[in-house]
């Protein structure tokens, strides 16, 4: 008896490969920009600054808030997209085109 000779196949893998590419590619970077925009835009600042144990007024938590308003999403997305072939960088005149 030779067991099971069947062979499943996505996006051009093997099925172990294929979850592999989308948990690691797809679905981590995705979740990473969820949660930045939930946490900068709809939670409200009384309740982030309590959960990172900051005073709602000062300046780290003002920095801090910026960045994930503002520059984690941008960066979450390039990741995202240099993860699903597509050089972000270089598109915008930044990279080397590798």
């Amino acid at each position: 008896m030779t067991g099971l000779n069947w062979k499943f196949e996505l996006f051009n893998q093997n099925f172990f490969n294929a979850l592999d590419f989308l948990t690691a590619n797809l679905m981590l970077p995705l979740g990473a920009l969820l949660v930045a925009i939930f946490c900068a835009w709809i939670m409200h600042d009384k309740d982030t600054a309590q959960e990172l144990g900051m005073a709602e007024l000062s300046l780290v938590y003002k920095s801090w808030h910026w960045v994930m308003r503002v520059i984690a999403p941008i960066l979450i997305v390039i990741v995202f997209l240099h993860s699903v072939g597509i050089d972000v960088l270089s598109v915008v005149g930044l990279g080397d085109g590798q």
